[in-house]
């Protein structure tokens, strides 16, 4: 376990010093997606609940989501845990990825601050690879980043 948390605290350590130091929610998303695509993934960003923050010019309109058009996945791949690692429907992925993401085999979604049933943000990772993501794995990597993330979005935003 300490060798665990060893690994965990200097894979993150980098990511936290670039987080730190951004304070555009553009950037931090480009960083994040760099940092995700520097452990074999396609990629990472984070998706803001239109509802929990007033909208601003400088994020585009891919980076909000709508509680609503959200609530099906919530409830029926994460109800009220804080991550979801799997596959989703077309449909699913369609709400949250651009199609030039396309294709996604498997999915981390990580919520970010909010309760469980109303969070503000996600942080989602993808992969092209179907059993990147599943169920049964480790979430204590992703506990540790979520922890980082949330402790700046507000900042960011």
């Amino acid at each position: 376990l300490a060798h665990q948390e060893a690994d965990i605290f200097f894979a993150l350590l980098p990511l936290q010093k670039k987080l730190f130091q951004t304070e555009d929610f553009i950037a931090i998303n480009e960083k994040l997606d760099d940092w995700a695509k520097g452990y074999e993934l396609e990629g990472a960003k984070i998706l803001l609940f239109t509802d929990s923050w007033q909208k601003k010019d400088s994020i585009p309109e891919q980076y909000w989501l709508d509680r609503k058009a959200f609530e099906l996945i919530r409830l029926e791949r994460m109800g009220l845990r804080q991550f979801y690692l799997g596959d989703l429907s077309n449909k699913e992925k369609a709400l949250m990825f651009l199609p030039e993401e396309l294709p996604i085999g498997s999915v981390a979604i990580c919520r970010l601050g909010g309760t469980p049933q109303k969070p503000t943000a996600l942080l989602l990772f993808k992969s092209r690879d179907t059993d990147r993501f599943h169920n049964d794995q480790d979430t204590t990597f992703l506990r540790h980043l979520v922890d980082i993330v949330e402790l700046h979005l507000g900042r960011w935003i």
